[in-house]
């Protein structure tokens, strides 16, 4: 078997930060290329731009060759000149504009997250420029105009390879995907749980700007995380329940609207490091998603990794994830969310039980992960 493998998945553009999926997309790479049993690996990048440090170390591995292009259509030359039968790409937005033949083309579709939630109405709490807001108006007045083009373009990528099948990381988005792109069969959409990009490392101390016990929300800035509706059951929390908790979000830009309701006790940091993020999660008290959609739902389990409690919204793909090792909540209820903070942290039994069937989790999760990783790689290479 000669796999061609889409390594520009794995890149950053130009000015950016090597992101979420490109180390999806590298690390499925770097385990493909262990043992290769006598299967051929080709993996194109752009020779432009940056190229992960790990993948590049594998160039002239035995089984395992690297090719950098300059345009995406020199993929047609690289699949005759492999003799390649498999194509598979994490990122398949990237080569749309071709049309494979007689080759059988694998990608991952992360989940429908545009077309379950396309907007919100907290969403406006979230920008402070006029363009920001009527971008947000129109999502709203226009909704079924926008989902119908976003559901073309994700039909779109079937119009790459006659033959294809899609791999998505969960079974809630296998669900959503076949209802809402129209496949004719099932078992063309494959379910393997992503990994989690995590080291055995220690994290590092805590930042100096937090101290004491606190709830940890992260990634704050985005709407579809639903910061601001967590932030005011905290406020009312304080208000209904005077305590030294305090609430530390991560993601939160100096020139963010969200940073009005920063406070002693509401701690908003900026984008950080990784080392540090993994040490806000061992040392809070308890971890909080209040996520309006996801497609799979790795933070919890990064919280969990430590036997944090997770306080958990209840959609999309997260009673797979989490199973009961977490005490779900109405995400779009302000009350709710602060019921069950204050369940939390006044019922010592519930947070002991959370804690202890959290890392049980983390543990059933992890197991399924690296099966998964295995049963990719047979599927990939058969």
């Amino acid at each position: 078997m000669n796999l061609l493998f889409d390594l520009v998945a794995s890149q950053p553009k130009k000015g950016e930060q090597f992101h979420g999926a490109g180390f999806y997309a590298s690390l499925i790479f770097r385990y493909l290329a262990k043992d290769l049993k006598g299967h051929q690996l080709i993996g194109f990048y752009f020779r432009d731009r940056p190229l992960h440090p790990d993948v590049m170390a594998l160039s002239g591995a035995e089984g395992i060759i690297l090719e950098a292009i300059d345009s995406i259509e020199e993929v047609y030359g690289l699949i005759q000149k492999h003799e390649v039968t498999r194509v598979f790409s994490a990122i398949p937005s990237n080569l749309r504009s071709l049309r494979l033949k007689n080759v059988h083309f694998v990608f991952t579709n992360h989940g429908l997250r545009g077309i379950e939630k396309h907007w919100d109405s907290t969403e406006l709490k979230y920008t402070s420029s006029l363009k920001g807001k009527l971008k947000v108006l129109a999502k709203a007045l226009f909704s079924k105009k926008i989902i119908h083009r976003k559901i073309t373009r994700y039909q779109g990528l079937h119009d790459i390879a006659a033959n294809y099948s899609i791999v998505t990381v969960s079974h809630h988005s296998k669900a959503s995907i076949f209802l809402n792109l129209g496949l004719k069969d099932p078992d063309q959409i494959k379910v393997f749980y992503s990994p989690l990009f995590l080291d055995e490392q220690i994290p590092i101390d805590l930042p100096s700007e937090v101290e004491g016990p606190y709830f940890l929300i992260v990634s704050g800035n985005r709407w579809i995380k639903n910061s601001f509706r967590a932030i005011q059951a905290f406020k009312n929390l304080q208000k209904h329940y005077p305590h030294d908790i305090k609430l530390v979000i991560t993601g939160i830009s100096r020139n963010n609207p969200l940073k009005k309701w920063s406070s002693d006790n509401v701690i908003m940091m900026d984008y950080v490091e990784e080392d540090v993020l993994q040490s806000l999660y061992q040392h809070c008290y308890a971890f909080v998603y209040p996520t309006l959609n996801e497609g799979f739902g790795y933070p919890p389990l990064e919280a969990q990794r430590f036997g944090k409690p997770v306080l958990s919204a209840s959609n999309t793909s997260l009673f797979e994830v989490l199973a009961d090792s977490a005490h779900f909540f109405d995400t779009t209820s302000i009350m709710e969310i602060e019921t069950r903070m204050f369940q939390v942290l006044s019922d010592k039994d519930l947070y002991n039980r959370l804690s202890k069937k959290g890392h049980a989790n983390y543990k059933r999760v992890l197991s399924l992960q690296n099966q998964d990783l295995i049963s990719m790689k047979e599927f990939l290479f058969s």
